[in-house]
């Protein structure tokens, strides 16, 4: 068999055609590499998921570290206190109010014997069942009184000019939006003012949850 020979202008034509192959290949692959790199930087630099920080703790009013939304509303002989820094429980002029019946919506209450400008003077510590409640309940007892707003209007503070039942003038500051109330009762309407202002001290209602290093009037 005689072997077949190639012109030298089929192998021309061959060499080009590989030529043209190349160069439409080493575009595409160009392409290809350009976008996988473009993609592989993209994955890398992509913003990952940032995780949330956990709310900060406080220390609350009972001295349990939690989130704040989680302190509640200060209750008890412990709550009290804090409320009011100026009671003092372990006293032995303060003692505890107690009533034969509790249906659950009897006031948790505290009365102490202070003695200023030289008078008796009685102070009642309360916590109230419910805000309204309490609210509605020394609201009745001043019928006829408009309340005092007083720190920025946390407290309202009520005083009659009239003496009660017991000969003695009275005046209640109760917090605005917490069930806290303080009634202090005096002989007279000056030591009655002397005690509020010398005496009983208030935490402030935006701190009632937590703890803060003192009273604030």
């Amino acid at each position: 068999m005689v072997p077949t020979m190639s012109s030298p202008s089929s192998r021309s034509h061959a060499r080009r055609n590989r030529i043209l192959r190349t160069l439409v290949v080493l575009p595409l692959l160009a392409a290809a590499l350009v976008w996988a790199g473009a993609r592989g930087a993209s994955m890398l630099w992509a913003e990952r998921p940032v995780r949330e920080a956990p709310p900060p703790t406080v220390v609350c009013w009972d001295g349990s570290e939690q989130v704040r939304a989680d302190c509640g509303e200060p209750t008890g002989q412990v709550g009290l206190k804090h409320v009011f820094p100026s009671f003092t429980p372990k006293s032995r002029l303060c003692s505890e109010v107690t009533y034969d019946r509790d249906n659950g919506t009897r006031p948790y209450e505290w009365r102490c014997t202070r003695e200023v400008n030289g008078q008796r003077v009685r102070i009642t510590y309360t916590e109230r069942s419910s805000l309204q409640r309490g609210l509605a309940f020394v609201a009745k007892q001043y019928r006829g009184t408009d309340p005092e707003r007083v720190a920025g209007g946390d407290r309202l503070v009520y005083r009659s000019d009239k003496k009660v039942k017991n000969g003695r003038f009275r005046l209640t500051v109760a917090y605005a939006d917490h069930p806290f109330t303080v009634e202090v009762l005096a002989p007279t309407k000056r030591s009655r003012d002397a005690a509020l202002d010398q005496v009983v001290t208030f935490r402030p209602a935006a701190a009632l949850d937590i703890r803060v290093q003192r009273g604030n009037r």
